[in-house]
């Protein structure tokens, strides 16, 4: 039974906590999102801006790209042990942001392939609201613990990409990154006689500069193969605030925090089943249970797990009058970094499993791209204010990809 006697006012932690969620990638533009994120491999006049580099060395004319995202969803909350007069609710909210802008220009310089990018990426959503909540009714107490992130990382790209030989396309970006990340936690305890509330918040900047490169091999009239590397890089935390409701917990933090990012790349293959079907797959081992966590010089304990996610996505266009219609569809599975940062739970991992769709409408001189994504994710996490036992949460998310392209 969970009474009032069991409150305790939930102290945040001392220490800076790493979020995982900046490892979570999400694809730029709405056409590789209706491939489930599939870019790697993908190369010619209407390849994804947003993907490998070398993709660039495909565009033929100058393009301009825009992509907004909305980003909603669902969890359901339950215990194994349980009682008829208790109950578990659990709620998600929503967020609405950009995912990608970028201006593609094809340089002569009597180098004929040769094509500049400028664009702003987001690399990583952070927004998420999540509040978990536990009801008796045998004695009308109500515990609740509520989530609620904001922010997300984006870089300033400017990239260059060349048709090196007629079969091989080469390119590299250089990305300026910056963000910020916002975590408001508030607890609840409410019985007939008084209602008890904990606040807490933290919020830091986040920056970094990282180097990538793509390559992309055309073997055959029908198979292309890609190749993206992401140098290693380092993510610098500044600013970092921790405040509470009542004051006790307020602090700012002076300490040189940085998360060390290794070296990581994506493999991709694109097959031409015919001149309206492509068919393609990405592959993307990340050695995150490398990746180094430091505080005023200390490396801290590993916080993560290694993860690989398979992409996989298939396009086929059909002709309206002077219109393309692309159809896609797609699926990946995508690891990402759960735990409530206790040192046993450190490394654990779980993968959501997504759905994608989408179509377009492509002119001579415009285009327009519709994606959705639907992902379901099953962990489980221990929460003292609302039980002793493990509870088990079903998340699940649902984004619109809206995104519009001009050829000029």
């Amino acid at each position: 039974m969970l009474s009032a006697t069991l409150w305790v006012d939930p102290a945040p932690a001392q220490t800076f906590n790493f979020d995982g969620a900046v490892l979570t990638e999400s694809p730029n533009g709405a056409q590789s999102a209706a491939l489930a994120g599939v870019q790697c491999s993908l190369e010619g006049e209407d390849a994804p801006l947003g993907g490998n580099p070398a993709a660039l060395a495909g565009v033929q004319r100058n393009r301009a790209s825009f992509c907004g995202t909305l980003l909603f969803g669902n969890a359901n909350l339950s215990a194994s042990e349980s009682s008829d007069a208790v109950d578990y609710s659990a709620h998600r909210g929503g967020s609405l942001g950009l995912n990608f802008i970028g201006f593609a220009v094809p340089l002569s310089f009597n180098h004929p392939g040769l094509v500049g990018m400028i664009a702003i990426k987001n690399l990583a959503n952070l927004s998420d609201h999540l509040t978990l909540a536990r009801f008796d009714s045998s004695n009308s107490v109500r515990a609740e613990r509520d989530q609620d992130r904001s922010g997300g990382t984006y870089a300033l790209s400017a990239g260059l990409a060349y048709r090196a030989l007629p079969k091989l396309l080469l390119g590299a970006n250089l990305n300026l990154i910056s963000g910020q990340a916002a975590l408001e936690q508030t607890h609840t305890f409410q019985n007939r006689l008084k209602k008890l509330r904990a606040d807490t918040s933290w919020t830091n900047k986040i920056s970094a500069f990282r180097v990538e490169f793509g390559v992309i091999w055309r073997a055959s009239r029908l198979l292309s193969l890609g190749g993206h590397v992401v140098f290693p890089h380092s993510l610098h935390y500044s600013d970092i605030e921790q405040s509470s409701e009542s004051g006790n917990y307020d602090r700012q933090y002076d300490s040189d925090v940085s998360m060390s990012i290794p070296a990581h790349l994506t493999l991709g293959a694109a097959l031409r089943l015919n001149p309206r079907t492509l068919v393609a797959m990405d592959y993307c081992p990340r050695p995150w249970d490398k990746i180094e966590t430091h505080i005023d010089g200390d490396t801290q304990d590993p916080f993560f797990a290694s993860a690989h996610s398979v992409r996989f996505g298939v396009e086929h266009r059909i002709s309206s009058g002077s219109l393309e219609i692309p159809l896609r569809i797609g699926y990946f599975n995508q690891p990402e970094q759960i735990f409530d940062y206790q040192p046993e739970s450190r490394g654990k991992q779980v993968s959501s499993h997504v759905f994608t769709g989408g179509f377009g409408l492509v002119s001579s001189t415009l285009c327009l791209e519709l994606a959705v994504a639907y992902g379901v994710r099953d962990y489980d996490v221990l929460i003292p204010e609302l039980s002793g036992t493990a509870l088990e949460v079903r998340s699940s998310k649902f984004q619109v990809l809206l995104g519009t392209e001009f050829y000029f």
